[in-house]
């Protein structure tokens, strides 16, 4: 067994009935069978194959083989002369594609996905994909697309890198068969690296070999680079038909409803504003004015759903919110500590006569409204125009604020109370006071209908410094009366400010302002949206204060003090229509209804600070008279325009009675805080009296029995879409530094070779032919690569002789000992 593995294969001969037999122990020499030296072949075999290679058959078949080679192989050329090939010569069709049509391919991916990038919302087909999940299963089939290019073309790449350091810079006879492999079949580009043959013969293709390896290990990490871009965000949805109840048909379901201003507010719904700046013609710089605004509630009672709302186009609520306040004319200021209200116990009580001086452009006055009481009777007037039943808003009306003594553990809050101005309607047949008539009609402007209230009312704020004197025996009252002050003159303040005489040095200055809201509300068809979601904020208690942490609030109610975007406020757009006003009054042939149509029963005015559900609420359906004016407003039977309220935390505290109110705590930490940050007071009413008709309006959501059949909705969807650029400006550069790799390879390669023939295999193996490689490819056909190395050792052959192909034989001198030049053992190209 040992000796027929020994011993090599021996070639075959026909026998005489056709099949082949094995002939041992014998060679080749110049195409015949012969023994081999040193075998034991009898002497009639040796005449055998001596008379056979001289037969005339074996001459016939020499001339054929003569022949037949003279036709298919065309004459050897030198290297020289031998012709540039084409592209197509050289690479073929299919690698022609690979290089052109998939650079070309991989490139419109990468455009494809420089559009994921940077498209938003507004383009459809984007939004499709981000919406139905296709974003990441876009990106990863991409990813691999632009892998597999890479790949294919960095094995063509390899292929001519192995062609150009076959010809260009010679082959070692140990990795002769390693690159003629390359060379025909390609591979990873690594395994150049690995030879280390070229790093001292051309640094250009060492570097494009290094460039090439860089981009092929980098494009197994496309996909991650692409994916770290991503970000979970919200995206608006597809609009979708809604089913709400936006209103009430029929009031008397609600029953007895509670003081709100009693309550804490249960949460902060979202909103939707619409705002126009104040006007710019004011010559009072002692004005006060938010400016026109419009707040839409909407008709969806899950916070959730207002969270996530990214537009909604339907019925819902219009509130009106435009605050005035400025500096009035006071006159017979007084104060007195005297036994007042249901409890008759003492209280600081501050009284007189106020009045609008040069009218501003925030406020308008409606002469129309007192026309709808019917006949009025005469009363004195008393503003400054001399004419019987004075009316207007520059006349003067009466008032009597209690003001707000705090407790010794107080917060730093300001001591501010409020009350309605004409609050002291008395009427027996005549009027003694006429109340708010004089200026019925005079309210702030409104972006809505200004019919919609009749009344809606104005406010006395009474602020001090000090504290006020307080009575303790009950015969014995103090008071200051109008002689005994002395005007302070800020002409840049909303406040009138009167300092205390000396008698009472603890009582330092009382401050006056006047104060015009209008909280009108209608129903009708609004547009709104937002460009993100938001959160409801809530009210946090901070340490051991008793003032509630109102930041976010604050924030939504633009009462901050800080000028924002509404997307930043987190509530939404409201789009401005035509229709807000286009609502008129009700008339008949013999009736005229003050309340225009439109005009809703989901907010009616009736939210507190003395706006209750009376005569005057809308909507009414008859003709007003005198009889409804003074039952709605008269002192005596303890009208709810005669009350007082604090607006501070701890403020009259056990003094609540039938016409003294505390509001909560929640509430005063709103006005508070509003009127702190944002040093107004027509900010912090504002923010107050929002709060307080949202409270009304979503705890009577429930019982709304009047519904929109076609609301249309849209809310935002998490979802996770492409809004980093690192990952797709690495993924860029890597791509154009490897198609530029690429093509600079393939020219290179076409400039500088002329015998190479990518993915071609059986000219590769030829070309490899020459002496030395015979020998090694008659022994090495069962042999590993160290072994033949070591055989090549044992020959006195080192492995690291040059060739090129097409070219004479280059000795490497550096690795050839002089002993085997000086034997002649070169080694020369097979022609």
């Amino acid at each position: 067994m040992s000796e027929s593995i020994s011993e090599p294969v021996s070639p075959v001969t026909p026998s005489e009935n056709g099949s082949l037999l094995a002939i041992p122990k014998f060679s080749l020499d110049r195409g015949v069978q012969k023994p081999r030296e040193g075998s034991v072949a009898d002497n009639q075999t040796e005449s055998f194959f001596s008379d056979f290679e001289t037969s005339t058959v074996v001459g016939s078949i020499r001339d054929t083989l003569k022949f037949t080679t003279s036709i298919a192989s065309p004459p050897a050329l030198p290297y020289d002369q031998i012709l540039p090939r084409t592209f197509q010569e050289q690479l073929g069709t299919w690698n022609m594609v690979v290089v052109t049509i998939g650079s070309l391919y991989a490139l419109m991916i990468l455009g494809f996905l420089w559009f994921l990038w940077c498209a938003n919302e507004s383009i459809p087909f984007w939004r499709w994909l981000v919406l139905k999940g296709y974003v990441q299963r876009t990106v990863t089939l991409s990813s691999a697309v632009l892998r597999t290019v890479v790949a294919v073309q960095s094995s063509l790449s390899t292929s001519m890198l192995a062609a150009l350091v076959l010809e260009t810079l010679g082959f070692r006879l140990r990795k002769s068969a390693f690159l003629s492999i390359q060379r025909s079949s390609g591979g990873l580009p690594f395994e150049l690296l690995e030879l280390r043959y070229f790093w001292r013969h051309s640094k250009m293709i060492l570097c494009l070999t290094i460039s090439l390896c860089t981009t092929t290990v980098l494009a197994y990490f496309i996909s991650t680079a692409l994916i770290s871009d991503f970000q979970l965000v919200y995206t608006a949805g597809y609009a979708v038909n809604g089913n709400f109840s936006y209103t009430l048909y029929n009031k008397k379901l609600l029953g007895d409803e509670p003081t709100y201003t009693s309550y804490r507010p249960a949460n902060f719904p979202v909103f939707a504003e619409y705002s126009e700046p104040t006007p710019n013609n004011y010559t009072q710089h002692n004005v006060d004015d938010t400016g026109p605004f419009v707040r839409a509630l909407l008709p969806i009672p899950n916070p959730s759903t207002r969270e996530q709302l990214h537009s909604f186009s339907g019925y819902g609520t219009l509130l009106n919110s435009h605050v005035v306040s400025l500096q009035p004319l006071i006159r017979n200021l007084t104060f007195e500590s005297r036994p007042h209200g249901e409890s008759y116990r003492f209280k600081p009580l501050i009284s007189g006569e106020i009045a609008i001086g040069d009218l501003p452009p925030g406020i308008m006055f409606d002469p129309s409204a007192a026309d709808f009481l019917g006949q009025i009777p005469t009363f004195n007037g008393t503003g400054s125009k001399a004419k019987e039943a004075q009316r207007g808003p520059d006349n003067f009306v009466s008032f009597l604020c209690q003001m707000a003594p705090t407790s010794q553990s107080s917060e730093n809050e300001s001591p501010i109370s409020m009350c309605v101005a004409g609050n002291r309607l008395e009427y027996n047949n005549t009027f003694f006071d006429p109340g708010r008539l004089p200026i019925l009609g005079t309210r702030s402007t409104s972006l809505l209908n200004e019919s919609i209230l009749l009344d809606p009312l104005s406010y006395v704020l009474v602020n001090y410094r000090g504290a006020p004197p307080m009575s303790t025996r009950i015969n014995s009252t103090i008071v200051i009366r109008d002689g005994e002050w002395n005007e302070t003159v800020d002409a840049s303040s909303t406040w009138k400010s009167f300092k205390a005489p000396p008698t009472y040095p603890i009582l330092q200055t009382v401050s006056l302002t006047y104060c015009f809201p209008h909280f009108a509300a209608i129903d009708t068809e609004i547009s709104v949206n937002g460009s993100t979601p938001r959160t409801e904020p809530t009210l946090s208690k901070s340490n051991d204060s008793s003032v509630l942490y109102t930041g976010d609030a604050l924030r939504q109610l633009g009462a901050d003090g800080v000028k924002r975007t509404l997307n930043d406020r987190g509530i939404l757009t409201l789009e401005k229509s035509q229709g807000w006003t286009q609502a008129t009054r009700l008339e008949t042939s013999s009736e005229r209804y003050y309340t225009p149509g439109g005009s809703t029963m989901a907010l009616d005015g009736s939210y507190g600070f003395g706006m209750v559900s009376n005569h005057f609420t809308p909507p009414f359906y008859h003709q007003l008279g005198m009889q409804e004016y003074v039952s709605d407003y008269q002192t005596t039977t303890s009208s709810p325009v005669s009350g007082t309220w604090g607006l501070c935390t701890k403020c009259m505290t056990g003094m609540t009675d039938g016409d003294t109110f505390g509001i909560h705590p929640a509430l005063s930490s709103i006005f508070q805080g509003a009127l702190r940050k944002s040093g107004s007071i027509a900010t912090a009413i504002q923010a107050l009296f929002t709060v307080v008709n949202m409270m009304q309006y979503y705890d009577r959501i429930s019982q709304f029995d009047y519904g929109d059949s076609n609301p249309s909705i849209s809310q935002f969807e998490a979802v996770i879409v492409p809004r980093g650029r690192l990952g797709i400006m690495a993924v860029t550069i890597g791509l154009i530094l490897h198609i530029s790799t690429i093509l600079s390879i393939t020219v290179i390669f076409h400039l500088r070779t002329k015998v190479s023939f990518v993915g071609q295999s059986w000219h590769t193996v030829a070309q490899m032919q020459n002496d030395t490689v015979a020998q090694v490819l008659d022994r090495a056909n069962m042999m590993r690569d160290s072994e033949v190395e070591k055989w090549l050792e044992n020959e006195g052959l080192n492995g690291n002789e040059r060739f090129f192909i097409g070219k004479e034989l280059v000795e490497d001198t550096k690795e050839v000992t002089e002993s085997k030049m000086e034997q002649g053992s070169t080694v020369r190209q097979r022609r």
